[in-house]
């Protein structure tokens, strides 16, 4: 059986799932195909090398893939929308709106194409979209977890955490941030007080503009529960964030602005890092896939609470230190590990 993994040039995230898709599917042929531009993918379709199977990793509204897919000659074709574009918003101008209407356009034609769909949203997330019921409820589905890499799982070690050091808890935030209001999610100036106020310390690995900076600078000048860490590699990220004793994924706003569905369905990858580094994970409830995560069927990793309770947060971590929750939520995550079989992806993608 041969198999193509295909993904806009550009994406970075398509880059890095369809790799782990190949790696493992290490036992089969597999070729991996970066698209750069729409005739490209036209020109491959129509005069390349056919494929048994035929995966598309893109992001949303990106219309690079689509021609590839939508006219392949392959056997069976597999979805995997790594963002759904029926559920972003479409901001920007009327060039810009153009541009992202015939994404969401092309993203249909791919769903309706496709003999089966990956998705690593919250597991019932395809039933959001309007055509879920007359077009492809039928067809065979995975919720893609498999972004765990097992050689890069930290052993737990209490005693070289910060927190043992000074009695103080360390938490961890890694990756983008919001540095101004968006939609439904406050500023991250906004939210940080939330937690350094409480006396918590809070940790920041993100790449930031020099302006941004000299501006985190003169916070820890004034603030000394607040740190930026600055940004490293990926192997070398998951064993630093080790000494710190929770991973955060805290978005949201306390003005009562609902959250859009792009805001509910979305799974971030980062929430493995905090695992492979054996942290309990602290988020909002309102971001239901990561609640759905972190609740792992009433086997926590780790700690949810609603974004207007994060005043609260120093009172529900001692009260989780009392009960001697922190090692459970810790063991729950080394199940985990242990839960995930990546022979189920193969035998999707293969039979």
């Amino acid at each position: 059986m041969k198999i193509l993994l295909i993904y806009p040039q550009e994406l970075l995230s398509g880059s890095i799932v369809s790799r782990k898709i190949k790696c493992i599917l290490e036992d089969h042929d597999v070729d991996l195909y970066g698209v750069s531009s729409p005739l490209d993918s036209l020109k491959k379709a129509l005069f390349g090398e056919k494929y048994d199977v035929v995966i598309a990793t893109c992001s949303s509204r990106n219309i690079t893939v689509a021609p590839y897919f939508l006219f392949s000659k392959a056997d069976q074709k597999i979805f995997f929308p790594y963002d759904i574009s029926h559920f972003c918003k479409i901001p920007g101008d009327p060039i810009y709106r153009l541009k992202c209407n015939i994404g969401l356009l092309l993203e249909k034609l791919m769903f309706l194409k496709s003999d089966k769909i990956i998705h690593k949203g919250l597991s019932n997330e395809l039933e959001y979209l309007p055509f879920y019921d007359s077009k492809i409820k039928n067809k065979s589905e995975y919720l893609f977890r498999e972004f765990l890499n097992n050689n890069l799982i930290q052993e737990y070690n209490p005693d070289i955490k910060l927190s043992k050091k000074d009695g103080e808890i360390h938490l961890v935030y890694v990756g983008g941030l919001f540095l101004e209001d968006v939609i439904m999610y406050e500023s991250f100036y906004t939210f940080y007080p939330k937690i350094t106020n409480q006396k918590i310390h809070l940790h920041i690995y993100s790449k930031i503009s020099r302006e941004t900076l000299d501006r985190f600078k003169e916070i820890e000048k004034e603030d000394m529960y607040f740190h930026y860490e600055g940004a490293l590699s990926h192997d070398e990220l998951i064993k630093e964030i080790t000494k710190y004793d929770y991973g955060i994924q805290l978005f949201g706003n306390d003005k009562n602005i609902p959250y859009n569905l792009s805001a509910k369905l979305a799974f971030s990858n980062k929430l493995y890092d905090y695992c492979c580094a054996n942290l309990p994970i602290i988020a909002n409830t309102e971001l239901e896939a990561v609640y759905e995560f972190v609740n792992n069927n009433n086997e926590d990793l780790g700690v949810s609470l609603k974004y207007t309770e994060l005043s609260k947060l120093s009172n529900k971590l001692k009260y989780i230190e009392d009960n001697g929750l922190y090692e459970v939520y810790v063991q729950n995550i080394n199940t985990l590990f242990k839960k995930i079989n990546v022979n189920s992806l193969i035998e999707f993608i293969t039979e």
